[in-house]
C-alpha cells in the first residue's frame, strides 16, 4: 500500500516536467495502468504549462479514452481552460464523442455566448449535438440566458445566438 501511494507521488512529481520526452514517459506509464487518478492532475497540467507539446501529448491522451465517465473531465478541463487552442481541442471532442453532455449544457450555452467567435462555434456544435437531450426545463432556460445576452453580442454573435435559439427549441 505504502509503495503503491510513493509510485503515485513520483508519477505526480514527473507530470510536473516541462520536458516533452520526460512527461511523454510518465505519459505512457499513466497509460499502461489504466488509472483515472491521474487524469486531474494532467487537466491541471494542460492549464499550466505553455509547452504546446505537452499540451498535444495530453490532450491526444484525453482525446483517445472511450470511456462515457471522461466526459465529466472535459467540462472540469474546459472550466479550467485560459488557452483558446485548448479549449477549442475540448469542444471538439465533446462533439466529437457522441456522449450524452446535457447535464452541462449551461456550460456550452454560456461558452456560446461569452467565447470569440471560433470558441462559440464549437460550443454551439457541442449543444447542437446534445439537443435532444435537453428537458423542456433546460431549453427554456437556455432559451432565457441567450435573450438576456443577445442585445450587447456583435453582429456576428448575434445571428449564431438568434441560430441557437431556433435549435434549441
Amino acid at each position: 500500500m505504502e509503495q503503491q501511494k510513493d509510485n503515485k507521488l513520483t508519477f505526480l512529481e514527473t507530470l510536473k516536467t516541462e520536458k516533452p520526452h520526460q512527461f511523454a514517459v510518465a505519459l505512457e506509464s499513466i497509460k499502461a495502468t489504466g488509472n483515472i487518478f491521474y487524469i486531474p492532475h494532467l487537466i491541471d497540467k494542460l492549464n499550466s504549462t505553455e509547452d504546446i507539446d505537452i499540451q498535444n501529448q495530453i490532450l491526444e491522451f484525453l482525446h483517445a479514452i472511450k470511456d462515457k465517465d471522461i466526459t465529466k473531465y472535459y467540462v472540469e478541463a474546459i472550466n479550467k481552460s485560459n488557452n483558446s487552442r485548448v479549449l477549442n481541442n475540448l469542444l471538439q471532442f465533446c462533439w466529437e464523442s457522441g456522449f450524452d453532455l446535457s447535464a452541462h449544457g449551461d456550460v456550452f450555452v454560456k461558452l456560446v455566448i461569452d467565447q470569440e467567435y471560433e470558441t462559440a462555434i464549437e460550443a454551439f456544435t457541442v449543444v447542437e449535438e446534445n439537443q435532444t437531450n435537453y428537458s423542456a426545463e433546460q431549453k427554456e432556460q437556455f432559451v432565457k440566458l441567450i435573450n438576456q445576452n443577445i442585445a450587447t453580442a456583435s453582429s456576428e454573435k448575434k445571428t449564431l445566438l438568434a441560430e441557437l435559439i431556433k435549435v434549441i427549441s
